[in-house]
């Protein structure tokens, strides 16, 4: 006699295919170490050109330091305002990952 088993083969591919596709959906932990590690260089960038951009206008208009100041602080805050964009990605897709575990542990409970 054959064994039985506590799924059908359609409940086992509809779980394998469920599994499946959550996974396409969420970004794997290379990506998110690689999105994170990026907020670094984003920052410098950022503050690079800002001071770069006041340099050139501080150069062009003989304005002294000032624009070069002004450039810096836009730069400083385009990279504060990358740093928080990425927390926040990373932080809805760490609690769509929880919700995601909770719901597929709900399912097999059941």
């Amino acid at each position: 006699m054959a064994s039985s088993s506590t799924t059908s083969p359609t409940a086992a591919t509809s779980l394998a295919t469920a599994e499946l596709v959550r996974d396409k959906d969420r970004p794997s932990a290379f990506f998110e170490a690689a999105r994170v590690s990026s907020v670094g260089l984003e920052m410098g960038v950022s503050i690079g050109i800002g001071w770069g951009v006041g340099y050139w206008l501080d150069g062009r208009y003989e304005t002294g330091p000032w624009l070069m100041m002004l450039g810096l602080l836009f730069g400083v805050a385009a990279g504060f305002n990358g740093l928080i964009r990425t927390a926040r990605q990373v932080n809805a897709n760490a609690a769509r990952n929880a919700a995601s575990k909770v719901t597929s542990i709900d399912s097999e409970g059941n």
